[in-house]
């Protein structure tokens, strides 16, 4: 079964997160990589097209 496409996103948009801790985690506070993704992906709430949010991300 096909997973819903917000699921996907989550998915997609966890394992963005995880890259971007794994890289800067040593140098900035967890919370301040999950604000800048956050923020970062709110800026795509009112698109219509979202199955390029999680690569738009890692921009």
């Amino acid at each position: 079964m096909d997973q819903h496409p917000g699921a996907q996103e989550e998915a997609a948009l966890l394992a963005v997160k995880q890259r971007l801790h794994k890289r800067f985690d040593s140098s900035l506070d967890m919370n301040t990589v999950d604000r800048a993704v956050e923020t970062a992906r709110g800026r795509f709430d009112a698109s219509p097209m979202r199955s390029f949010v999680p690569i738009l991300l890692r921009a």
